[in-house]
């Protein structure tokens, strides 16, 4: 499976921070650009062509409702700053994993 540089570098930062990474996980009829099985999370990346942000949400409503996986988006352009993204990630990871435990 090829996948792109920014997607090798989101799954470099996710397996810096310990978890195993899928990578274009299909979820009917999507694929999320990296998964983390263990959370149950999804990480997309907006490149510049990306500008649907309405039809972003009905599709990330889409998987949470139908395959339980909460979806965090990150543009490309915040990978030029892995120390934000890694937080960014861990604070989506932190507040996901203290809700599913309520």
């Amino acid at each position: 499976m090829l996948i792109s540089k920014p997607q090798g570098l989101l799954r470099n930062i996710m397996e810096k921070l310990g978890f195993i990474v899928q990578e274009e996980k299909e979820v009917f009829p999507y694929l999320i650009d990296c998964f983390v099985p263990e959370l149950r999370l999804g990480f997309e990346l907006d490149g510049p062509y990306h500008i649907g942000k309405s039809r972003d949400l009905n599709r990330d409503e889409f998987i949470l409702d139908n395959y339980g996986i909460k979806i965090l988006r990150v543009k490309q352009k915040e990978l030029k700053d892995v120390k934000k993204v890694e937080k960014k990630i861990i604070e989506f990871i932190e507040a996901n994993s203290k809700a599913s435990q309520e």
